[in-house]
């Protein structure tokens, strides 16, 4: 089945790195628990969009997957047409996460598979680009505490490293995959300490963080004239991080119990790790703002914060290519919005982290909580509300508090570790957005 997520980037306040993103699978079927909920992906992540993602006017079809998730009927969902850029029409709200392009609405949870799958394949084309193919083959060779992950494909091969700090004990241990090192609040001696692993790895050695033309280890795998984004490579490395685990069991990381989490824009790529990879147990974006949990529509106008024309004039790499060239200026055109990424997660547990004076990831407008709160009603219909969490304290960028750690550690007690551990966070933080639509 297929998951969708999204990306961008937090310039600005005190984010000098880019990272975050995402991409295929290529791993085993392996069932993920999540506490009292499991899901069995199938392929080990979704699956590979077949459209352009230039984005022009000619409509294409992408083949959807059958394989479906927990509270979903295992039947085959239609077949997505992607609508041409220029028959698309402005939506000024959040778009409604329960209504097909065709018109029909979900008649129920079962139906949610294929909607995801539709809103999946709407996202990879338009601001993602494709979810690559899976590799041919992946395997792991550790030498101390470095997870050396190789990878081959269509008679290229690449290699990268992951580093893993793992808590006493003999194991083998949940973790949480973090992009780069730069991760306030939930560092390793904080995850270690709850008995969960921590992996760190280099997000910019697979894909630069640079203008096109694109660069990095992905590119040399599936080519430099790849249409997918930075974002979507950068999330494609955890999930061969998870290939390679999965074949390694000497590091003695538990490959079914794995968190993702980052901070700014290596939330973003949290966000899109998790969305896009069924086997991701926890999803923890933190600080992400625009193209992380951030409201495209709720952005656009305001000053001071950061709009879908301004991070594509900033890093277009992050994006698959005609995202820019295709909505700035005309946000209201996108089909979805940041709430329907989030809900791309259910009904698998994600839990978010902003800092309530944090201007330029558009706080004090409260556009992230908008599109989470929009999110929520998906997990709400799902019958799983406390699957997802917002947490926000008065700071800005760069910060977590130790009650925003500890109640993403509460997440990670319950869904990494199966404790019976509260997760009904949620901070009433700002208004929420103005909708015409419902669950039912």
């Amino acid at each position: 089945m297929l998951l969708a997520s999204c990306g961008g980037a937090d310039a600005g306040e005190a984010d000098e790195t880019g990272s975050g993103g995402l991409g295929g699978t290529g791993g085993a079927g392996a069932s993920t628990s999540t506490g009292d909920l499991s899901t069995t992906p199938g392929g080990g992540g979704a699956a590979p969009s077949t459209a352009a993602t230039a984005g022009g006017d000619t409509t294409t079809a992408t083949t959807g997957s059958s394989s479906a998730s927990a509270g979903s009927s295992e039947r085959p969902c239609a077949e997505t047409v992607i609508p041409a850029v220029s028959s698309l029409t402005p939506v000024a709200e959040h778009p409604d996460p329960f209504k097909f392009l065709d018109g029909t609405r979900m008649a129920s949870g079962s139906d949610w598979s294929c909607r995801r799958e539709e809103l999946s394949q709407l996202i990879q084309h338009f601001q993602y680009g494709p979810y690559p193919p899976a590799p041919d083959n992946v395997t792991g060779t550790l030498n101390g505490d470095t997870l050396t992950v190789n990878v081959e494909h269509g008679g290229n091969s690449i290699a990268f490293d992951a580093t893993i700090s793992l808590p006493s004990g003999s194991g083998p241990f949940p973790a949480f995959v973090v992009i780069s090192t730069l991760m306030p609040g939930l560092t390793a001696s904080a995850v270690n300490g709850k008995g969960i692993g921590y992996i760190t790895y280099d997000p910019t050695e697979i894909a630069a963080d640079e203008k096109p033309p694109r660069k990095g280890k992905f590119y040399d795998l599936y080519g430099r004239d790849s249409r997918t984004g930075a974002l979507m490579a950068w999330g494609w490395a955890i999930h061969r991080i998870m290939d390679a685990l999965e074949k390694t069991p000497e590091a003695k990381i538990d490959p079914t119990k794995i968190g993702v989490t980052g901070y700014s824009r290596y939330g973003k790529g949290a966000l899109v790790a998790g969305a896009f990879d069924e086997r991701v147990a926890l999803t923890v974006p933190a600080g992400s703002g625009a193209g992380g949990v951030g409201s495209w529509r709720a952005a656009e106008g305001k000053s001071n914060v950061q709009t879908l024309s301004q991070i594509n004039g900033e890093a277009p790499q992050w994006f698959g290519d005609g995202f820019g060239p295709n909505f700035s200026g005309k946000t209201t055109t996108l089909p979805f919005d940041a709430h329907s990424i989030v809900a791309l997660v259910a009904p698998r547990p994600i839990i978010v982290q902003e800092g309530k004076s944090d201007g330029w990831n558009n706080n004090r407008n409260g556009g992230p909580y908008q599109a989470v709160w929009a999110a929520r009603k998906v997990f709400e219909y799902l019958g799983i509300e406390d699957h997802i969490g917002w947490v926000t304290d008065d700071h800005g960028h760069g910060v977590m508090t130790a009650r925003e750690t500890n109640a993403i550690l509460g997440f990670a007690e319950r869904f990494l570790l199966g404790r019976d551990v509260a997760t009904d966070q949620w901070d009433e933080s700002a208004s929420p957005p103005t909708i015409s639509w419902s669950a039912m």
